[in-house]
């Protein structure tokens, strides 16, 4: 009997303990990034085609987008008001409104509130808005779609507006549940960089990318448009850059020219900065130069062998500056963050046969240059000065960290976790450091040890979720009370084993998801339970865009696409 006692009771106390657990679950807010506050309020709001988007005039950007994008993916069209015009419109008020700088002094700061009479947003700048605009949409989203259930996007408005029948839409809405919501981000920098420089994805797969990162709070789209492998970017001035250096990718050399035109540019730049994300271009020099020369090989540093053949550009010739000079003014036109990556990274895969080139050794003895290290900061500080002319700042790799630059004008990369010496000059140096660790930042790696195709994670680890997650920059072996400001970090997407859009989302999703937590949430609030339970909520957003993500926790929803 007294067993029995025992067992029964244990079994209530488990019964209790299940059920405020679950009750504690069913509290926790699912958005992603986990906000600052998150507190539960009684009662939901319902939005329909009748809600009215009351808006301050300030903010009438953000209250259009969040109209156009709650009817792209939710199939429902709220009536937009400016201040002072909503006279005789019944419908429950949706408020975009504009707190004091006091008030919500971080930039990209906000509050929701959610109740059963009204939703409040407020923010005391563009960026704000646009975060607690987000908050609300994915909010919306995910409660429109764990109502309506799951269906892919190609079959979305058949599904639900019977369009094949040619009958009368149904009229949608969505209830969401009331939540009090305080929010800032930890980092400015949030960052993620694509390169299509090795493998072409085109305008549509950037625009998705650009819709996921702005949902997820990501502010930095580091867009890699040069390297060995393709050009991919219109230059009227020197229209051979494209047409010529544009032909090829990773996988076949021969491939017909792919590149973005300026007109394509300019609206991905716009459509990334109606959504909060600046777009950083990089142009990668004086290695990773191939694309370049082979346009204009009059502009080669040599070549020896055919593994890199004329990989490097030729600081040596002064016609090179003013090609570069009038390149990066199109460029700048193009870009209006006003700042220019120029890579800088392994220059010692081509700069071997510079022994070889009459102009560098003639340079060197001219400029006395000791070394090829001397040569590759003349040419950088050649270039960071056309670029300071334009009023851009220069960002580079973290093998440039030795620059003599104006700190508040340059930003170094810190991508080898090995190499802490680097950072440590960028730090004495007091530039603007953005970390961005191969390992476990480069989302080329293998995500877990069943994956068999692209970099080997045998040779370098895995780069799992829950590494970048987890990831700290007080980690490494380096004294940051020395100097540099630190902006944040990111994320970068390698291409040269990445051929179709399928790959591409396997590799970035969810590691996007999770980097977009660790650079917004405030490392103690960071909890990597409570995130792989919300995380499991946002895979129907991705299902319903029919992205081929990779699930951590069914790897056998999407296998690993080959390579």
């Amino acid at each position: 009997m007294h067993k029995l006692f025992r067992i029964g009771l244990a079994a209530l106390l488990a019964t209790v303990v299940y059920t405020a657990s679950a009750q504690q679950q069913q509290q926790e807010c699912p958005l992603v990034p986990k906000p600052v506050e998150a507190v539960a309020v009684e009662g939901s709001f319902t939005i329909d085609n009748n809600s009215v988007v009351l808006y301050d005039e300030e903010f009438a950007a953000q209250a259009r987008l969040f109209q156009n994008e709650l009817l792209e993916q939710c199939g429902i069209s709220p009536i937009l008001a400016p201040e002072g015009s909503a006279k005789g419109l019944s419908g429950r008020r949706i408020e975009l409104r504009k707190a004091s700088k006091k008030a919500l002094a971080t930039e990209g700061a906000y509050t929701l509130h959610i109740g059963p009479e009204a939703i409040l947003l407020n923010a005391s700048n563009r960026q704000g808005m646009i975060h607690a605009t987000m908050s609300l949409l994915q909010l919306a989203r995910l409660a429109y779609h764990n109502t309506k259930g799951y269906v892919s996007r190609d079959t979305w408005n058949v599904y639900y507006y019977n369009d094949a029948l040619n009958a009368a839409p149904q009229e949608q809405s969505v209830t969401i549940k009331g939540w009090n919501i305080s929010d800032s981000p930890r980092f400015g920098w949030r960052g993620l960089m694509l390169d299509e420089a090795r493998h072409f994805f085109g305008k549509q797969k950037v625009k998705q990318l650009i819709n996921y990162m702005a949902l997820y709070k990501l502010n930095r789209l580091h867009w890699h448009l040069s390297d060995e492998q393709g050009w991919r970017v219109e230059i009227k001035a020197y229209p051979k850059l494209a047409l010529i250096g544009g032909i090829g990718h990773n996988t076949d050399p021969f491939a017909p020219a792919q590149y973005y035109t300026q007109d394509e540019v300019r609206e991905i730049v716009a459509y990334a900065a109606e959504r909060g994300i600046e777009i950083l271009p990089e142009i990668d020099m004086p290695g990773h130069a191939t694309a370049i020369t082979r346009a204009y090989p009059e502009l080669s540093g040599g070549s020896k062998g055919s593994r890199k053949p004329n990989y490097t550009l030729n600081p040596g010739k002064e016609e090179l500056y003013t090609f570069l000079n009038r390149v990066l003014k199109e460029v700048d036109a193009l870009f209006p963050y006003q700042t220019i990556h120029i890579g800088g990274d392994e220059l010692k895969d081509g700069n071997s046969v510079w022994n070889d080139n009459a102009d560098i050794q003639n340079l060197m003895k001219r400029e006395n240059l000791a070394s090829f290290l001397d040569v590759e900061h003349y040419f950088a500080e050649r270039v960071a000065d056309s670029l300071f002319k334009m009023n851009n700042r220069i960002a580079a790799w973290d093998e440039l960290a030795g620059l003599d630059l104006p700190s508040d004008k340059t930003l170094i990369y810190a991508w080898r976790p090995d190499k802490v010496q680097m950072l440590r000059k960028a730090v004495e140096k007091n530039y603007n450091i953005v970390f961005s660790p191969r390992l476990p930042m480069y989302l080329d790696y293998a995500q877990d040890s069943l994956q068999v195709h692209g970099v080997g994670w045998k040779k370098f680890g895995v780069n799992s979720y829950r590494k970048i997650y987890a990831w700290e920059y007080t980690s490494l072996d380096v004294d940051f009370s020395k100097g540099g400001n630190i902006l944040g970090i990111q994320a970068n997407m390698w291409t040269e084993r990445v051929d179709t859009p399928n790959r591409l989302d396997y590799l970035v999703y969810p590691r996007m998801i999770a980097l977009a937590e660790n650079a917004w949430t405030q490392k103690e609030l960071k909890d990597i339970d409570s995130f792989d339970q919300r995380l499991k909520e946002q895979f129907i957003l991705l299902r319903v865009d029919d992205i081929y993500f990779n699930n951590p926790f069914d790897p056998s929803e999407h296998g690993e696409p080959p390579f």
